[in-house]
């Protein structure tokens, strides 16, 4: 939302909040009888105008999202948060909008007659329409949003989304919204009174519209270089989504006591040497920094960052200047590289007006921009001021990115640059496109591939999953996996895509990346369900798959693979049906294999353990029986707390597996009083109905158990929560809730960020110290899920 909401901000249907697709529905029956009654096709084609849009859209969120988890040609360097998410996740209320317009048009205004269905002087004379009075009059009114009355209250919102994604083209005010199609649908009104409209330009100009805002906000560089070295005036009619500033900066406005420009420059620049800047500019109430510090201006004290010999959480008033700024600390960091940016530590844009050069006095005002999502945003107190001209500075823009970049997408750092829709000819015209466009977007296109040193392998669970994964909804993927009614309407497209997903996909793919402390960490989807894993005809074929990614992560340097979920999966049951053993299978097959394989066995045994409340003396076991398991009964038994098994096989393999060691601890039992229950995946819904009231059930399996009792808890499957310090955390494990990680999953960080050189692998491969994945865990930062309270 903008810092200073303004009229219109919500849009109509606001609380309805998901149900908001059923202000269509009577369009809906309206166009089936139509067509029915009357064989009026118009108004269906309305609709599937709309449905197309989604399509079209949902498509842009995948692709840009599978592009960015790879690295490829990636333009910033900056993380998505849920909060980007949640803000984003009203993209589709411009499509309902529109197609509202769209039908009542048809309705009230072509009514019975019947548009051609294609001219090509209409097509024509929409392209001259659109290049000419819709470009030029969205410019003007684009800067005026930039204007500081309307910034505040409206604009400011979609620029809260500094990393942006397709969807980010269309966050914006009801307001706002309108003002657009006003504009966007100059070309179309023209050509319907010309009477030169057709259903094809009208589906042709929407579909542009779409696809060049799509294709614009991208965080990657799409468009290759040949285009423009065979048609250079191209870049005049066509923007590209790259956006970089070669050198960050910090712009300190000032509010000016006299009039004198020159002496402004020389007070500032001595001014603000003594913080080790270098004025690199210096224009009306502003000056440009250079970000880079010298070694002997920084130092770096028990993890604090200190600039020119002050805390960089607070500078304090130096020479007659009052300065404050909150910085991001830099945690555990020994020393500072030698080219160390001071806005890799800025969280989020921060303008400091000062209101007196006097020096000794104390009076100022700081501003804080939290409509860009700093953490610190309810810290700091934000006192908006304008800089002479009206217009927001470019001081809005603090970003560490990495090198590369052409037109829109500077818009979202420079702000007061590259104010063209989609031609930028108008900012070539009017001075305003930003001059580094040309020589970063040839830098942008040269970015590798980047090389992750962790790899997290899981796979799909149930159909609705596709739904819940990043490249799928980022709504849905936002929360955790749970089943949506209105997901059973999709189920035809649903069982499409699975099916393309499975048998026309033969290897895993990146879908997720995230950062923590130096650890670049990526997730790798096996394009399988849940059901394919208890196929013995998917077996071979799976194995395969994942043989395959794990040579590939060898090949490209990456140092720990973890198996989620089935990937390791082991039946003790009937281990002729076994998998691979927990990844043993691999390691034996490549014994010098560097990478190292984790399957996070003794992570998640210590995570249950841990979950257990002190001074419980008895739990009741109900599960298959899995190298999880055995690690949990032996810590009990070992520790004095009596394990009770309801079935006789369990008890017959777990006391095989123990030895003749604690088995005075291993009972045997047709009891169901304990209030705790350690339970797997093969517990039934008649033994739940068993338990005791109030009775807590913790699985030890990667899947959770099916919440029958609504009389009993159900903890979450092993799990931990990630540290603050994770970057680019913007959705949920399956059916984890934000920012918790599968205890398997922390398991392969730990073992990257700990330098391990053992594989954690293998059905009897003994637990050495298993208490070092846990101590190691807190360590870095990584904190147990809480039991609800007994």
């Amino acid at each position: 939302m903008a810092s200073r909401p303004g009229l219109l901000t919500d849009w109509p249907w606001t609380p309805l909040g998901s149900f908001k697709y059923l202000v269509l529905v009577p369009l809906v029956i309206d166009s089936i009888y139509s067509y029915a009654a009357m064989r009026d096709h118009e108004k269906l084609l309305v609709m599937a105008l709309m449905v197309w849009r989604i399509v079209h859209s949902q498509v842009w969120i995948s692709f840009s999202r599978y592009r960015t988890a790879k690295g490829t040609k990636r333009i910033v360097n900056k993380s998505i948060e849920f909060d980007q998410v949640d803000r984003e996740r009203t993209w589709d209320d411009q499509i309902i909008f529109n197609t509202l317009v769209a039908y009542l048009a048809k309705v009230y205004l072509i009514g019975t007659d019947t548009l051609p269905f294609w001219r090509l002087d209409g097509l024509v004379l929409v392209a001259l329409l659109h290049a000419g009075p819709a470009e030029f009059i969205y410019y003007w009114f684009h800067r005026a949003l930039h204007h500081h009355f309307l910034y505040s209250r409206y604009h400011s919102h979609h620029h809260s989304s500094i990393v942006t994604e397709p969807i980010t083209s269309v966050v914006h005010p009801f307001a706002e919204h309108i003002a657009y199609s006003l504009i966007l649908v100059m070309p179309l009104v023209t050509t319907f009174l010309c009477g030169t409209v057709s259903i094809i330009s009208i589906a042709l100009y929407i579909t542009y519209i779409d696809f060049m805002n799509n294709l614009g906000h991208c965080n990657f560089e799409l468009i290759p270089r040949f285009f423009f070295s065979i048609f250079p005036p191209l870049k005049f009619l066509c923007y590209t989504p790259s956006k970089v500033v070669s050198v960050v900066a910090l712009c300190f406005e000032r509010r000016r006591n006299d009039g004198d420009d020159a002496q402004e420059k020389k007070s500032g620049g001595s001014r603000l040497a003594c913080l080790g800047f270098d004025v690199i500019q210096s224009r009306r109430r502003s000056l440009w920094l250079d970000g880079s510090l010298r070694r002997e201006d920084r130092a770096v004290k028990n993890g604090e960052v200190f600039v020119g010999g002050l805390s960089v959480f607070e500078l304090r008033r130096r020479e007659g200047i009052h300065i404050e700024i909150i910085l991001k600390r830099l945690a555990d960091t020994q020393s500072a590289p030698t080219e160390t940016i001071i806005m890799e530590a800025i969280p989020s844009p921060v303008i400091v007006f000062e209101t007196n050069l006097v020096p000794k006095d104390n009076s100022l005002a700081s501003s804080h921009s939290p409509e860009h999502g700093s953490p610190f945003s309810n810290q700091i107190d934000y006192n908006e001021q304008d800089d002479g001209d009206g217009f927001m500075s470019d001081a809005t823009a603090n970003l560490t990115m990495s090198r590369g970049g052409r037109f829109h997408s500077l818009h979202h750092t420079q702000f007061r640059t590259n104010y063209s829709l989609f031609m930028p000819m108008y900012d070539y015209i009017y001075g305003t496109n930003d001059k580094c466009s040309d020589s970063l977007y040839e830098t942008s296109l040269e970015q590798d591939e980047e090389k992750p040193d962790a790899i997290y392998l899981t796979h799909l669970t149930s159909l609705d999953s596709i739904y819940h994964l990043r490249l799928g909804s980022a709504s849905l993927s936002s929360h955790p996996l749970s089943s949506r009614c209105y997901l059973l309407l999709m189920r035809p497209f649903t069982l499409m895509l699975s099916f393309i997903l499975t048998f026309l996909s033969f290897r895993s793919f990146a879908f997720e990346r995230n950062r923590f402390r130096d650890l670049t960490l990526h997730s790798h989807l096996l394009p399988k369900f849940s059901s394919h894993y208890k196929s013995q005809k998917q077996k071979e074929s799976i194995n395969k798959m994942i043989e395959t990614a794990i040579l590939e992560a060898e090949k490209n340097g990456v140092r720990v693979m973890s198996l989620g979920l089935l990937n390791q999966a082991c039946n003790m049951h009937q281990l002729g049906e076994e998998l691979n053993g927990y990844g043993e299978v691999y390691v034996r097959k490549h014994p010098k294999l560097k990478i190292r394989i984790v399957d996070g066995s003794s992570l998640a045994a210590q995570v249950v353990i841990h979950s257990i409340p002190v001074g419980i003396k008895e739990v009741l076991f109900r599960g298959q029986i899995t190298k999880v398991a055995r690690a949990i009964v032996r810590s009990l038994c070992q520790n004095g707390i009596k394990v009770m098994v309801l079935r006789e096989e369990e008890h017959c393999m777990l006391a095989e597996f123990l030895g003749g060691h604690c088995m005075e601890n291993l009972i045997l039992t047709t009891n169901h009083s304990p209030m705790i229950w350690l339970v797997g995946d093969s517990l039934s819904n008649e033994e739940q109905k068993m338990a005791e009231e109030g009775t807590h059930f913790l699985p030890f399996s990667q899947f959770p158990p099916t919440e029958l009792r609504k009389d009993c808890f159900y903890h979450t499957t092993p799990a931990m929560i990630i540290p603050d310090s994770a970057q680019n955390i913007d959705s949920c494990e399956n059916w984890l809730g934000r920012r918790v990680m599968s205890a398997w999953r922390v398991s392969g960080i730990v073992h990257a960020l700990e330098g391990w050189e053992e594989h954690e692998c293998g059905l009897d491969v003994p637990m050495v110290n298993p208490h070092r994945a846990w101590e190691a865990a807190l360590r870095h930062g990584f904190q147990p899920l809480v039991l609800p309270f007994l």
